[in-house]
């Protein structure tokens, strides 16, 4: 998905960097149903090729039929990886692209950090914030090991 999509867009690092922060969301909020009829480009009028806005995002832990996540990371041996450290490196990007994914990723750890104070501001259940504190946690602890390498 992710070629396709740099192979198509106006912007690919920024529709690179915007695809990432999402895919980050997904994992952190739980939202399994992350699949490529989730992502959607547009042309706008002026020509430009880009992410559509984000859509169907809901913390599908929630769901009784209990999807689970189709899309995964992995290498060229077609092992699943977890870590956005290993991630990174396995997207084909040219350098200054893969440390500007980096650099923008560690930026993002800690609003990931902060879901649960905004998602509490935003009204969202108590319930749906404490189920999704771990894998949060896990996420922007994460990112912020990318500082390392950014």
């Amino acid at each position: 998905m992710l070629h396709s999509l740099r192979r198509h867009s106006s912007d690919p690092l920024a529709d690179t960097i915007e695809f990432l922060h999402r895919d980050v969301l997904n994992l952190a909020m739980r939202n399994t149903d992350n699949h490529a009829r989730n992502h959607a480009v547009q042309r706008l009028a002026d020509g430009r090729v880009q992410l559509t806005p984000l859509f169907d995002f809901a913390p599908m832990y929630l769901d009784p039929e209990l999807i689970p996540r189709a899309v995964h990371w992995a290498d060229a041996a077609d092992v699943r990886l977890h870590e956005w450290s290993a991630i990174i490196p396995q997207l084909g990007l040219p350098p200054t692209d893969e440390r500007a994914v980096t650099a923008a990723l560690a930026r993002f750890a800690d609003t990931v950090g902060d879901l649960p104070t905004l998602m509490l501001d935003a009204g969202v259940e108590p319930a749906v914030i404490e189920a999704c504190r771990t894998s949060i946690a896990s996420q922007a602890e994460q990112l912020t090991r990318l500082r390392q390498h950014a």
